[in-house]
């Protein structure tokens, strides 16, 4: 693929032409990249080890939309990282755009992203062979459908030990972003947020994840999880951790007949506090429908229907592997749940 130069403010790419990746394509401020249904793609062996097969840094007003990308990072193993890539990129837009076979995420805004919409994306990523009821090697951990990072102050659980003293964050900076209405297929996690504040996430389709369908961990706050549909996780439908407070997670539809371990429709423990968790619909083999531990304090847990889990709604101090926090779970309150 030949570097393409935005004309008048515009790439247009060939409906129906398949472009070979060669490096990547970076997208300038105030452009508009739509693919008319073309696509893009990895040639297998490709070692560019490139941080995304679209990227943009420090920009703004950008469009990319109607486009495919085929990543084959299971024919390249050192292929491209992610199907998109921003980096400081505000008020822009991905829409109309799948994404197959990305080697560590689909999409990813990285630190710095501000107002950003993804809509009706789909990504596909490689079925962990547990989930499959295959023995293999678990997925990378990080194969993550799409991502919404902020820096954090290690790579561990991002903010603090355990005494979960949140003045060793550091401060969000991505923020306000919606992701709305896209597919996820496969890989680790479905949607990440990462020390990322104030997004919504709302009418999305997330399945056979291996291990959570959307995560909230550290330190991601005040956001919206609503209307999403989560099928077939190996872990925990929406998990927050490590001080994700004050976040809204309400109307969702959350079901696994595929737990392997963890095994929680919805779970907030090592400090997440104030989430109000509400008219969320909780099926499948969990043995918790809705569990708060490890020092999670003054949460609301109210209006939920829980079918089918050993423990509809839990309170607990610890969790295994024991992580000996020493603020006490206390002040949570769960009223008006229905268990079935």
């Amino acid at each position: 693929m030949t570097a393409l130069v935005p004309i008048g403010g515009r790439i247009d790419l060939a409906a129906g032409q398949v472009y070979l990746y060669t490096e990547p394509l970076s997208i300038p401020s105030g452009t508009v990249l739509d693919g008319h249904g073309a696509t893009i793609e990895v040639p297998q062996g490709d070692s560019s080890d490139s941080l995304g097969v679209i990227t943009a840094s420090h920009a703004k007003n950008i469009t990319v939309k109607n486009l495919r990308i085929r990543c084959n990072a299971e024919r390249s193993p050192n292929s491209p990282q992610r199907g998109i890539f921003f980096d400081h990129v505000t008020d822009s837009t991905i829409s109309n755009v799948v994404i197959d076979s990305p080697r560590t995420s689909g999409i990813r805004l990285h630190h710095g992203c501000t107002g950003n919409t993804i809509e009706q994306v789909t990504v596909t990523m490689k079925l962990d062979p547990v989930m499959a009821g295959e023995p293999g090697i678990p997925v990378d951990e990080e194969l993550v459908g799409i991502g919404l990072v902020s820096a954090t102050a290690d790579q561990y659980n991002g903010l603090y030990n355990e005494s979960l003293d949140r003045t060793l964050a550091l401060p969000a900076t991505t923020l306000d972003n919606k992701v709305l209405n896209c597919r996820i297929y496969g890989g680790k996690h479905g949607i990440m947020l990462y020390n990322a504040n104030r997004n919504t996430l709302s009418g999305n389709s997330i399945s056979w994840t291996s291990h959570r369908g959307i995560l909230m961990s550290p330190t991601a706050d005040d956001n919206v999880a609503e209307w999403n549909d989560i099928r077939e996780y190996g872990s925990t439908g929406i998990h927050m951790a490590w001080g994700a407070s004050r976040n809204t997670i309400r109307y969702n539809s959350i079901s696994s007949d595929h737990t392997i371990w963890q095994r929680d429709g919805i779970k907030g423990y090592l400090g997440t506090n104030d989430n109000l968790v509400e008219y969320n619909t909780i099926g499948g083999n969990n043995v918790n429908g809705i569990r708060f531990a490890a020092g999670a304090q003054g949460n609301v847990v109210r209006h939920n229907l829980i079918t089918g889990a050993q423990y509809p709604t839990v309170e607990q101090q610890q969790v295994p592997p024991e992580i000996h926090v020493t603020i006490p779970t206390t002040g949570n309150i769960f009223e008006d749940n229905v268990a079935k």
